[in-house]
């Protein structure tokens, strides 16, 4: 129906791309999904302006796609490219690019990177905290995955000690 109304070069088929291809990724038809996201990648950066946070959202889920498929070195690409669309819109000193810094420590912990994962992850804690606050959940999911990587290296007190302190966060929201 989108197809028809605004044809294919219109930001809502690219829209409808998009959750097509997350219905894909869910379903592991990760070639699918691929695809389906390529396409709307090109059809959103053609809009003038271009919707910056749009194309850096499907970037992850391009980049989620593409660690899915044990592809590691794209998939860093395209998180590396969702964080400079999150430098341009919001700098490299705010929660949202502390957010996205959490894909690439996400990818680093898959391919048993483990100090570039907590390298990563704790950036991003500093500016999660920073700017949300010791408190806000993103700074528990950010602890979450610290202790993970942790806990992957043997490193079991460091992991627990982060552990509890995001259940103490998750707890209180």
């Amino acid at each position: 129906i989108t197809k028809k109304l605004h044809g294919t070069d219109h930001i809502y088929f690219s829209n409808a791309l998009t959750r097509l291809a997350n219905v894909y990724y869910r379903q592991t038809y990760y070639e699918d999904a691929e695809l389906a996201l390529k396409w709307a990648l090109k059809i959103k950066k053609k809009q003038v302006p271009p919707n910056l946070k749009l194309i850096r959202d499907d970037l992850v889920s391009l980049g989620n796609v593409r660690t899915s498929q044990g592809r590691y070195s794209e998939a860093k690409r395209n998180y590396i490219r969702a964080l400079d669309f999150q430098k341009k819109l919001s700098g490299m000193n705010s929660s949202d690019f502390g957010a996205r810094l959490l894909d690439l420590g996400a990818l680093f912990t898959t391919q048993r990177k483990y100090i570039d994962a907590e390298k990563v992850i704790k950036r991003s804690l500093s500016l999660l905290e920073k700017y949300l606050g010791p408190d806000h959940v993103d700074v528990g999911v950010g602890l979450e995955r610290l202790a993970y990587v942790y806990q992957l290296q043997g490193r079991f007190v460091e992991a627990e000690r982060r552990q509890r302190r995001s259940l103490e966060i998750f707890r209180e929201a």
